[in-house]
């Protein structure tokens, strides 16, 4: 990964995850962090996916997780992150940030307050005071028009869960 990458990917990183813990914290209290496996449960993601998946809570060296791997065998991984805190002017802002450092990022139309694709295996959405991250680890051969629709379902099951 070229310089460049490298910093857009941690600029996502502390974008998905504001920065602190403190931005991890749910809506359930003071000292809660998202469980993103419980928002969207293993059965649900594989319903949504068409295949068998297990469900892993990432861990984060610097706190709670707030993401998801929904691990299907062969079928590859799906990631799903959300951070919260995070209005809409900053999400703006980063969107705008990653086309700066030259990132193409192809709009999703009714995903969400607004949506993204940055290639075909990230998915940046937004809706109330939630960025989601939809990442895949497709297999090789995967068709990535399936691959894209996959991300697209899980985005927007994670926003039904979020608004409900």
């Amino acid at each position: 990964m070229d310089r460049a990458g490298l910093i857009v990917t941690m600029a996502a990183v502390l974008m998905v995850t504001g920065g602190s813990t403190a931005a991890m914290r749910s809506s359930q209290g003071e000292g809660s962090a998202m469980d993103v496996c419980a928002l969207l449960p293993r059965e649900e993601a594989s319903k949504i996916l068409g295949y068998a998946v297990r469900a892993r809570a990432a861990k984060r060296s610097d706190g709670p997780a707030t993401e998801c791997r929904y691990a299907g065998g062969t079928q590859g991984t799906v990631t799903v992150m959300v951070g919260t805190g995070t209005p809409k002017a900053k999400w703006d802002a980063f969107m705008k940030q990653l086309k700066e450092s030259g990132a193409t990022l192809e709009p999703v139309a009714g995903l969400g307050d607004g949506a993204f694709f940055w290639d075909a295996h990230r998915l940046y959405a937004h809706t109330a005071n939630y960025q989601i991250a939809v990442s895949t680890t497709p297999s090789p051969g995967d068709d990535l028009a399936k691959v894209r629709a996959n991300s697209i379902a899980m985005a927007k099951a994670t926003i039904a869960k979020l608004k409900g």
